[in-house]
């Protein structure tokens, strides 16, 4: 998270009044924090509470893109540890580039990769039990997974 801080303040501090854009990477997390990702959550949300405020401060010319992917199938869930199963639902990272140039192209502020997630965002706007109904859905997915029954036996025994 501080690199990205970092960047979006150099880029202004480099670029003074000119144009510019900064692309920073959030997570669909920001609005959606799933158990098992408190922290990774914390950070995202973080993220996003900052570009909010931080576009305000921008001159004419300059922006900040915040790009919310889903569950991107990287070796990230793999550095997560095997007691943390990838969160539902997932895309690839061509998925998350072609979203990214996309809207680039629009001009957006947000990029969100998965069209399912606006949905379901969208939604919670009108629902607010649907992102609270999904995290229960996902922390019954981390405990399943993290029951000592439901691993293989290290001996193997």
């Amino acid at each position: 998270m501080f690199a990205s801080l970092y960047a979006a303040l150099k880029m202004k501090e480099i670029y003074g009044q000119r144009p510019y854009r900064v692309v920073l990477t959030a997570s669909a997390m920001s609005f959606l924090p799933v158990p098992g990702y408190a922290l990774y959550a914390s950070t995202k949300a973080a993220l996003r509470a900052f570009a909010t405020a931080y576009r305000y401060e921008l001159s004419r010319g300059q922006q900040l893109h915040l790009v919310y992917p889903i569950a991107t199938r990287t070796g990230f869930f793999d550095a997560a540890g095997p007691d943390t199963p990838v969160p539902w639902p997932a895309q690839s990272a061509d998925t998350v580039a072609r979203a990214i140039i996309k809207g680039l192209e629009k001009d957006a502020d947000d990029i969100f990769p998965s069209k399912l997630f606006r949905f379901l965002n969208a939604l919670n706007g009108v629902l607010p039990c649907v992102h609270k109904g999904i995290a229960a859905w996902e922390n019954r997915r981390l405990r399943k997974h993290r029951r000592p029954e439901a691993r293989p036996s290290v001996t193997g025994i």
